[in-house]
């Protein structure tokens, strides 16, 4: 099977408050793959394994721009 995650960065926050409300209702496995992140979310992405340098600056990252 695909081993896939959802990252949603730099989500506003009545999208994170829906996806909080919703999440119990989604089984625990899928729940587990996804990852509804604010403003901050570059060290979040970083302990989920997705380095600074892979981010652009308009990211917070350190990359370069597309």
């Amino acid at each position: 099977g695909i081993n896939a995650e959802y990252m949603g960065v730099n989500a506003p926050f009545i999208f994170r408050g829906v996806w909080a409300a919703v999440s119990p209702l989604v089984h625990e496995i899928t729940r587990a793959k996804i990852h509804i992140l604010g403003g901050q979310f570059a060290p979040q992405l970083e302990a989920h394994g997705i380095p600074r340098d892979q981010l652009p600056p308009s990211m917070g990252g350190t990359g370069r721009e597309p």
